[in-house]
């Protein structure tokens, strides 16, 4: 959820802010959410004028939502926590800051803990930057298996979990993710589809100024894990043709919180 900014240093002006916009489209179609919490991730601005008047401002940010009208339903959320990994990229200076966001969901008396996350992304360019990541997974373990309750784990995790090969993104991170105890929703319930969700069109590749070009996507890298859940069903998200909000194709689950 990425808030882009521009003017001066001490008083910005919010170009795009794509939690207003979700949120506004959310409200737009009569559907009641509201913000859990919000994961305040990486933060750089850089001169847009010589004499260092004007700034161009991006602040990254990770977020949980939840159906306001749940409440109704027997549904609370509480103890709310966020972390930041200690293994991250740093070049010249610059620290590209990523972590894990949890809520616990207690559902008629029955409790789950949900986490969502941003792994690092790779790159071939910088081999270390798979390194960086796989470190980031197994720290995400520790903090999954300190959890006393069953455990939903959804994010871009940046680590194809597909069996094709043919990405960016072949780092062993999801295969870790499974190997402690983690169940890849996907792959359990669909096995024969590859499910792939990235990318829908090349916007982390390169530039494309007036309009999206549509690709067909190579990796499986949006991922829903589970751990003392049932799963129930699973399935892809998606638009058909341009305007698309995300290069990535979204996913969803259901899951039975067995009492």
């Amino acid at each position: 959820m990425t808030l882009w900014a521009a003017g001066p240093l001490e008083s910005p002006e919010v170009l795009y802010d794509q939690l207003d916009l979700l949120m506004n489209a959310l409200a737009e179609r009569k559907e009641q959410y509201e913000i859990v919490d919000v994961h305040l991730l990486t933060q750089a601005f850089a001169p847009l004028s010589a004499d260092l008047s004007q700034f161009l401002f991006f602040n990254d940010r990770d977020v949980i939502l939840a159906r306001s009208d749940a409440k109704h339903s027997g549904i609370s959320i509480s103890n709310v926590q966020q972390g930041y990994f200690q293994t991250l990229f740093v070049v010249s200076g610059f620290t590209e800051f990523l972590g894990w966001m949890s809520a616990d969901i207690d559902i008629q008396g029955s409790k789950v803990r949900f986490f969502n996350t941003h792994l690092q992304s790779t790159s071939a360019f910088i081999p270390q930057m798979a390194d960086i990541q796989i470190a980031q997974g197994f720290e995400l373990i520790e903090v999954l298996n300190a959890s006393e309750l069953p455990v939903i784990l959804a994010g871009d995790f940046n680590s194809d979990a597909s069996p094709l090969g043919i990405g960016l993104d072949l780092t062993p991170t999801a295969a870790n993710i499974q190997d402690a105890g983690y169940v890849d929703v996907w792959a359990e319930l669909r096995p024969l589809d590859h499910g792939l969700t990235w990318p829908r069109f090349p916007e982390d590749i390169f530039p494309i100024p007036d309009s999206q070009v549509l690709t067909a996507p190579t990796e499986r890298i949006d991922l829903i894990f589970e751990k003392g859940l049932t799963p129930i069903n699973i399935e892809q998200v998606r638009r058909a043709n341009p305007p698309l909000a995300s290069d990535h194709l979204g996913v969803m689950a259901t899951l039975r919180l067995d009492q």
